[in-house]
């Protein structure tokens, strides 16, 4: 039989939808956040969202307020910590005084089951590794587990436990069962070959003064096939002696200067170089550079002009731009004179005061041309997230041949959604 939907007013467009709905019992609440202006997902309107309500068992429902403030956060069992898991679309999650919040009656310390913390599903032959269990009461707290009591046996496939490190000797399936005051959990496991290399990973090459950064092992075997090694087997060594690695994190001293971070596993070796610290070499004002207003398409408004509103200098330079009216990728350029402005060659990154009239959900970037003639765009903010002033920094392609030079600072969205009219001021650009 098909359902009524009745809406009390029209909601119309395809947005990030956030609402609420209770079942027929009156006693299930509904928690429903929607993804929209971004590439998993486009939103829904309000018929759609009704009928979503609908297929998860709401009789009644409310929606609450959306688009850029659609975010959900949760705890997962057996974690302290709260994160964000759905796309905001403005790119971060935006600053809002309300929310709703569902909690249990409280900590009980009863144990009620185990959660194996491990992400990857694949290890590796003849490769030590480690499972980190949590556990969680009968009101959904988290508990301390004490892993030293934790038992651990092999239920299928071949591997030797000893004080709770476990080394597969066959590749297939493997199976681990964990037992933990009484309570147990199974482990699926894939074990692929023994490593025939390694990766350094990291998710950044250029490090402020006295920064941590998380770092990552990725062995490969024979196959082709990848699977990450815990850390406590890997030694590091900073070539310049800019920081140093304790527990998988890396941690830069208060020294500039570029050096190489190298790991090394069972005679397997791998690097990565880093940048650390800036010279903050500053340009100067843009006064010196004759800057001109570009768009894509044509039909993106807007002017760049010298204005008398600086935060480092006198004067600062103005993007003013209209993305409406355009289909799929609009971006507004401002030409930084006819040869850009030169990075010098010890440069890791850069800074950038940036002044915005508004909140909006446009990425800034900046068009990078090396030595060679390839063309690095590269992000300097996901999402403006403020108004007014604000330094950003930024990191620098790693692999650019110098002498380099940025072309152009511009402002782009992707998202017809999002598209609006706005102004943007930069200043103090140094490296």
């Amino acid at each position: 039989m098909d359902k009524w939907l009745l809406l009390t007013e029209p909601i119309n467009g395809n947005h990030p939808r956030s609402a609420l709905g209770l079942d027929a019992t009156g006693k299930e609440l509904i928690m429903v956040t929607v993804d929209g202006r971004h590439d998993s997902y486009k939103g829904l309107n309000g018929n759609s969202l009704a009928q979503l309500m609908l297929e998860l068992g709401s009789t009644n429902a409310m929606i609450l307020d959306g688009g850029g403030s659609t975010t959900m956060a949760l705890r997962e069992l057996g974690n302290t910590d709260v994160k964000v898991v759905n796309h905001p679309s403005d790119g971060n999650e935006r600053r809002i005084i309300n929310s709703l919040v569902v909690e249990s009656n409280g900590k009980t310390n009863v144990l009620e089951g185990l959660i194996v913390d491990e992400d990857n599903d694949t290890v590796m032959k003849k490769t030590p590794f480690r499972l980190s269990v949590k556990g969680y009461d009968t009101g959904y707290y988290p508990m301390v587990i004490d892993q030293q009591a934790v038992k651990y046996r092999v239920v299928k496939g071949k591997a030797t436990v000893k004080n709770g490190e476990i080394i597969p000797s066959k590749e297939g399936p493997l199976i681990i069962e964990i037992e933990y005051k009484g309570e147990k959990v199974q482990k699926e496991l894939t074990v692929i070959g023994t490593p025939v290399a390694i990766e350094l990973a990291v998710d950044k090459y250029q490090l402020k003064l006295d920064e941590s950064l998380d770092l990552d092992i990725i062995g490969i075997d024979a196959k082709g096939f990848r699977a990450s090694i815990d850390i406590e087997n890997v030694r590091f060594l900073d070539t310049k002696g800019l920081g140093s690695v304790k527990d998988g994190v890396y941690k830069s001293t208060t020294k500039a200067g570029t050096t190489y971070l190298k790991a090394k596993y069972n005679g397997l070796e791998s690097f990565v170089p880093l940048g650390i610290g800036s010279q903050n070499v500053p340009i100067g004002t843009f006064e010196k550079y004759t800057n001109t207003f570009i768009s894509y398409p044509s039909t993106v408004g807007g002017t760049v002009s010298l204005v008398n509103e600086g935060k480092e200098n006198k004067r600062s330079l103005q993007l003013n731009y209209d993305l409406r009216g355009t289909d799929g990728t609009a971006a507004a350029y401002i030409s930084l004179g006819t040869n850009g402005v030169t990075i010098p060659s010890e440069a890791h990154g850069l800074n950038l005061w940036i002044k915005s009239a508004t909140v909006n959900p446009h990425w800034i970037k900046a068009k990078i041309v090396d030595a060679d003639g390839k063309v690095y765009l590269t992000n300097i903010q996901k999402g403006v997230d403020w108004t007014g002033w604000k330094q950003i920094t930024a990191d620098l392609p790693y692999d650019m041949a110098y002498p380099a030079k940025i072309e152009r600072i511009y402002v782009v969205e992707t998202e017809d959604s999002n598209k609006a009219s706005g102004s943007m001021w930069i200043d103090g650009l140094s490296f």
